[in-house]
């Protein structure tokens, strides 16, 4: 269902009824008048974000992505997940959560699975320094669960996420985590 671990020297990280908010890919790129937090303080909260830059269509040719954000087909930074990652510990996330899409991804959930579910092993600190207490990724399937229980159409706020003017949303859940 979903994959969480943590690369910091804390022997132990405890979360309770720590909020849940969307917020969209979770990118802030300037360049592209972008900003999917807006301003919205998530310090101490748990982010949910999609995989990938916003795959924007063409506005000539809408069966084709626009080049001019976003890099069009070729992904940026933006869309990684360790940037993903490295915004939340920024903004001050307490634990961010990529939901996993094959198809954007690339490859199937279970190279998430297999690459974090298991015992890892770091230097200096871990993968990146630079993540939030708990990273995590969680299966698609999951994640339209996560919605529907917020009221929310997991699709629709995808789509949502597709506007410059998209804001986050506070999800009616709270994480608990040790």
């Amino acid at each position: 269902d979903y994959v969480a671990w943590s690369a910091t020297q804390q022997a132990e990280i405890l979360m309770q009824n720590n909020d849940l908010v969307f917020v969209g890919y979770g990118v802030i790129a300037p360049e592209y008048a972008w900003d999917d937090y807006k301003g919205v303080d998530v310090k101490g909260k748990t982010i949910v974000m999609l995989i990938n830059d916003p795959p924007l269509p063409d506005p000539v040719d809408p069966t084709r992505l626009d080049a001019k954000m976003f890099k069009g087909d070729a992904m940026t930074y933006y869309g990684r997940w360790t940037y993903k990652f490295e915004m939340a510990a920024k903004l001050g996330a307490a634990a961010a959560i990529i939901v996993h899409e094959a198809k954007p991804a690339a490859y199937p959930y279970s190279v998430v699975m297999n690459s974090w579910s298991r015992e890892n092993f770091s230097i200096n600190d871990g993968p990146n320094k630079n993540f939030p207490p708990i990273p995590a990724w969680i299966h698609l399937d999951r994640a339209k669960q996560l919605f529907s229980a917020s009221n929310l159409d997991f699709d629709a706020m995808k789509k949502a996420a597709l506007s410059k003017d998209f804001r986050p949303v506070a999800l009616k859940s709270k994480m608990n985590m040790k």
